[in-house]
């Protein structure tokens, strides 16, 4: 009985080390982005938080204005995320701009040609699990 207990302390010790580990890697990988894109010369305006399962899609409205460019990075907290998919659709639903490139991030540029509305979307296309729902970051900076 004591031996199964400690082997339940053990796996909860370790968890809890890997989610702290996992929270560690993201702020530094949200802090190595954030510090890219002020050397690039933009301003982070928005960060959005997210906890998707795989196949799972966060859409969301966005307003832009045409005198700015801007860009747009989603990625994953996780490293057992391996494909982020990010969509830029007009106020029609037309599609704009897409990444859909199989990483753990995606990337979108995009000068709106005028100001207005639109939407944005992050895909958790693939993933270790189907159960678990994993943090996921949209990054929208202007200059």
């Amino acid at each position: 009985m004591k031996k199964t207990h400690v082997l339940i302390i053990k796996t909860n010790t370790m968890l809890l080390i890997m989610l702290y580990s996992f929270a560690l890697f993201s702020q530094s990988l949200h802090h190595q982005l954030s510090t890219e894109l002020r050397q690039q010369g933009y301003k982070i305006e928005s960060t959005i938080s997210a906890k998707l399962c795989k196949q799972s899609s966060l859409e969301l409205e966005y307003n832009f204005c045409s005198k700015n460019s801007y860009k747009i990075l989603a990625f994953s907290e996780h490293p057992d995320v391996s494909d982020i998919d990010l969509i830029l659709k007009d106020n029609h639903g037309n599609t704009i701009k897409r990444d859909k490139h199989y990483y753990s991030n995606a990337t979108i540029l995009f000068n709106p040609f005028r100001d207005g509305e639109y939407r944005l979307k992050i895909i958790n296309y693939d993933c270790l699990s189907d159960l678990l729902g994993y943090n996921c970051l949209l990054i929208v900076a202007v200059r």
